[in-house]
């Protein structure tokens, strides 16, 4: 009886292992999107029911989205659970990070490898379910000669297109009433406020280097007081610059980058937006303070909006979280989509006679 006791023992033993090896994977490679912290949670939740002998659990994915917001924080908004979490995004991310857990297990001299299988629901009382099974990793072949075969499990299947959402993003405490309303008229107190924000700094900038100028003229030579007065305008006229540019470039360019100083702490990206009144012969229109991202097609990690400099300077670009040199992808703020800009991962093109 015994006997026939060992190999299940075993295998849970094994199970286990692999279970707690991509845990640490995760929370070593998988970054801080939703997607990661998701998966992190379902395996932490297999590890605890293989501990107690238990059947790894399917989770539906409203009961992953409550679990991730009690952890992580934060809420579904208006979304649904879903929504939130899009399956096909999920299985691209899981995908195209097959390989390396792969390669992981196989560090560690694991004999499993752990597998996402999701159960598609269908209606509202049929709900996703996520869970993870088990695979055995093929001990009769050198690592180099699996690889082409987990290489082609991995490869994510995309068009090189991604499309954009639009949420409202928080601004800093010293700029609180930037981001207390979803958008406000330029005519509006917000938006005298602002005009004076910009103005107040660069007619300070000016007035300073023209009081330096008065004082510098009649000293020749220039002593070294005269050359910290200059050192002192030139950076004072950096920072107003770095700081209110993307203010003072908005109306011709409509979203511009939010510099961190603007934003909440515990908002690492958001953008400028201005929508024109066509109504009005006067120039007008509103101001928000909003965060454009999107899934990666290639990975399906988060891609924010950045700066395209120094490959593709004066231009924003959506780069990824994940591999923010090589998924690259152009934002076109009115159709809300993009292209990848990296010609490694563009989608493949079908062949033809003509050259």
């Amino acid at each position: 009886m015994e006997g026939n006791r060992s190999k299940p023992a075993e295998s849970d033993q094994s199970h286990l292992s692999a279970a707690q090896e991509l845990v640490t994977w995760l929370r070593q490679e998988g970054g801080n999107q939703r997607i990661p912290q998701v998966l992190t949670l379902l395996a932490e939740n297999t590890v605890a029911a293989l501990r107690e002998g238990r059947t790894p659990p399917a989770a539906e994915v409203e009961s992953l989205a409550q679990q991730h917001a009690d952890v992580y924080g934060g809420g579904l908004g208006d979304k649904t659970a879903g929504r939130w979490l899009r399956r096909s995004e999920v299985e691209r991310w899981w995908d195209a990070r097959l390989p390396a857990i792969a390669q992981a297990c196989r560090r560690a001299g694991l004999r499993w490898l752990p597998i996402l299988a999701i159960k598609a629901g269908g209606g509202r009382s049929n709900s996703t379910e996520y869970r993870l099974e088990f695979a055995l990793l093929d001990e009769t072949q050198e690592s180099e000669s699996t690889e082409p075969e987990l290489e082609t499990i991995g490869t994510p299947r995309h068009d090189g297109i991604i499309h954009y959402q639009v949420d409202p993003a928080r601004s800093s405490p010293w700029v609180w009433w930037l981001s207390t309303v979803p958008q406000f008229r330029l005519g509006s107190w917000r938006g005298r406020l602002l005009f004076t924000m910009v103005l107040v700094p660069i007619a300070w900038a000016l007035f300073y280097w023209v009081i330096a100028g008065m004082t510098l003229w009649p000293d020749h030579p220039i002593s070294s007081r005269n050359l910290l007065t200059i050192i002192i305008a030139a950076l004072q006229t950096w920072l107003i610059w770095w700081i209110f540019s993307p203010l003072s470039l908005l109306p011709w360019q409509r979203v511009t980058r939010a510099p961190d100083v603007m934003l909440s702490s515990d908002q690492m990206y958001g953008q400028f937006r201005l929508i024109r009144d066509t109504q009005k012969k006067t120039p007008g229109g509103w101001f928000s303070v909003v965060r454009h991202w999107g899934a990666c097609p290639i990975c399906s990690a988060d891609v924010d909006i950045r700066s395209g400099s120094p490959t593709f300077p004066g231009r924003l670009v959506g780069r990824c979280s994940d591999s923010p040199l090589e998924h690259v992808f152009s934002f076109d703020p009115v159709t809300l989509t993009g292209m990848s800009l990296i010609n490694d991962h563009s989608a493949p093109q079908p062949r033809s006679g003509n050259v």
